[in-house]
């Protein structure tokens, strides 16, 4: 479909209800294990890059694939089987 990419992402999550802090302190640790040059070339080396970005960011992302993956299925008829 013209001007769609499809890319490989994972995250991390909590479940509903996981206390506010928690995951501050749970994305702060993700975060910094993302960041040694050993780890990044690893990555790197496996095809795939870290963003490491904020819990705010990575909802946005969200969202913002919801809507782009929701136009695709519709456009193109797509069905579970």
């Amino acid at each position: 479909m013209p001007g769609f990419e499809a890319i490989t992402w994972f995250g991390f999550y909590a479940p509903a209800g996981t206390p506010p802090d928690l995951v501050t302190r749970l994305n702060a640790a993700a975060r910094e294990a993302l960041q040694p040059a050993a780890v990044k070339e690893k990555l790197l080396a496996l095809g795939m890059y870290a963003v490491g970005s904020s819990t705010d960011d990575f909802q946005k992302y969200m969202e913002a694939e919801y809507v782009k993956w929701g136009k695709v299925i519709k456009e193109t008829g797509l069905t579970a089987k």
